[in-house]
């Protein structure tokens, strides 16, 4: 297992050339508690999506993504999720208290 604030600020490196596209600035977790993507800012600080079909490995000091920075995009629709200080409430809207970090099972992306 692997805490989700490890992936903050990893290079992101595209394999086929070894350009590095950016660093790793949030996750987005679907609602099945399942890692969807990560996005990046590239070295314009332009933020960029890279969803999980295009990453090729998470390594201890980079993640490495399959195509060029062309073929990433920012995904509108979509909020990125911090790793740090998120509130959880009940459905009531009882504040049960924040969340520090994530835990993902590197092999399911969960």
């Amino acid at each position: 297992m692997r805490k989700g604030r490890e992936l903050q600020n990893l290079p992101v490196i595209e394999t086929t050339r070894g350009k590095v596209l950016g660093t790793i600035s949030a996750l987005l977790v679907a609602d099945e508690h399942k890692l969807d993507g990560l996005y990046f800012l590239t070295e314009d600080r332009k933020t960029c999506f890279l969803p999980m079909e295009r990453v090729v490995k998470i390594g201890r000091d980079a993640v490495f993504v399959q195509g060029g920075d062309e073929d990433f995009g920012l995904a509108k629709d979509s909020k990125p999720q911090t790793t740090t200080a998120a509130v959880v409430m009940t459905s009531s809207g009882r504040s049960m208290g924040t969340i520090d970090d994530i835990l993902l099972e590197e092999k399911e992306g969960n």
